[in-house]
């Protein structure tokens, strides 16, 4: 079963379009996250608020594990298209959800958005894995890295057009009313968008992979099992070399838009320009260091990016000490395109670590491990850092533990390049 240029280039379009649609639900709270501490927790003070709200986001990644494990259960068992169809719809019912809490029931409130972020980061651990997984089968294998690459693309669209509609929401509507609904508008527009990745989803034909699997009868009915008495050493080596990935990330998505915020003073609309326009930057570049994936040994590049950004952490750090936001921002954008050699290449490199009847298992349990324990918790640390050290900087030392980790396990790992990912090694 092999597919068509036209085929490939819808199976690239439909699933950047739906993971677009589910990061742009999942990062409408943290763009909304100063509403959000000051409706739900102005009680607390600036700070114990701020660290409230970050902790409910930490709260959904805590899911991912549990969500990667059911996905991707149902994603070796009965295919690769029906987990990422339902992935989509029961994402896109919580965020609707969230847009609908009351403001004036307590501590009520606090604890729906807690439930809703919950229930939200269950789907949302079968969504990348599925991407990197559904991509690297469904992908030539001269062309596989650029294909791949493809896997952040959507997701850091989602966040541009979560950014770009605060921006506007901040702009043209009254504080008053933001805070009275205009917040609420974001998370129900989110529902609605999620039904048109949904239908995008449906289209989707099953990867040749998984096709090849069902008519040579070796799917797994037990493929959890399988993943992890079979290949618990390639989990944990997506998993420690994923930390670079889930640090970098988080903390240029999310808490440099809070240090920005609350030590320079840049005001939330001037915030999120600046972080779109590196968002932007960062996405545009993904498919021409996915070409180079093809090109080159992706050890090699990965490597190359760690050792980078620990060299320009430090220029970043004292830019970011003394408070200036040109330098600060020049060497971001230096940081950014290093840390896209990860988010265009990592994804290849982790898929070929599986084989075919436990590849969407393995990575879903692999990179959300590391999503959740080391992501989520990125933000709450590097503030929390922040202030018990008195030094605005001391975020930046996080970038440079996350590349130490990841360039020791990309020692460690056998890049693989399989010829054709169809075919299950023995």
């Amino acid at each position: 079963m092999s597919l068509t240029k036209k085929e490939q280039t819808f199976i690239i379009l439909a699933t950047s379009i739906g993971s677009a649609v589910e990061w742009y639900e999942l990062f409408l709270y943290v763009y909304w996250a100063p509403l959000i501490s000051k409706m739900y927790f102005c009680a607390d003070g600036d700070f114990v608020g701020s660290m409230k709200t970050l902790f409910v986001f930490f709260i959904g990644f805590l899911a991912r594990p549990i969500g990667g494990l059911i996905f991707g259960h149902m994603g070796d068992k009965l295919g690769r298209k029906i987990s990422f169809a339902r992935s989509i719809i029961l994402m896109t019912i919580p965020s609707f959800a969230m847009g609908l809490i009351p403001n004036q029931i307590g501590i009520f409130a606090p604890i729906i958005l807690c439930i809703l972020r919950f229930l939200q980061g269950l789907p949302a651990g079968g969504e990348l894995p599925g991407a990197m997984c559904y991509l690297a089968e469904c992908a030539p294998p001269k062309r596989r890295s650029l294909v791949c690459s493809f896997t952040f693309f959507g997701p850091q669209i989602g966040v541009i057009i979560s950014m770009l509609e605060c921006y506007f929401l901040h702009k043209y509507m009254s504080e008053k009313a933001l805070f009275s609904w205009g917040w609420r508008l974001s998370f129900i527009i989110g529902g609605l968008f999620g039904l048109i990745g949904f239908y995008l989803r449906h289209k989707l034909k099953e990867s040749p992979a998984f096709h090849n699997l069902v008519n040579s009868k070796k799917v797994l009915h037990h493929p959890i099992k399988e993943a992890i008495f079979r290949h618990k050493k390639d989990i944990i080596s997506g998993f420690f070399v994923s930390f670079l990935d889930v640090i970098g990330f988080y903390l240029f998505s999310i808490f440099l838009g809070i240090y920005f915020y609350k030590i320079i003073k840049i005001s939330p609309s001037e915030n999120l320009l600046i972080a779109a326009g590196l968002m932007i930057f960062s996405t545009l570049t993904l498919p021409l260091l996915g070409m180079l994936g093809d090109k080159f040994k992706s050890k090699n590049l990965l490597m190359l990016s760690s050792l980078g950004m620990i060299i320009f952490a430090v220029p970043f750090y004292f830019s970011a000490s003394h408070g200036s936001v040109m330098y600060t921002t020049i060497f971001e954008i230096i940081l950014v395109l290093l840390l896209n050699v990860q988010y265009a290449i990592l994804p290849c490199l982790i898929a070929e670590l599986f084989p075919t009847s436990t590849r969407y298992t393995g990575i879903g349990m692999s990179f959300n491990f590391a999503d959740s324990l080391i992501g989520g918790i990125t933000p709450v640390l590097a503030l929390f850092l922040t202030s018990l050290i008195g030094d605005i900087a001391t975020f930046v030392l996080l970038i440079c533990i996350g590349a130490i980790v990841t360039s020791v396990a990309l020692f460690f790992i056998k890049e693989r390049r399989l010829h054709t990912i169809n075919v299950d090694p023995v």
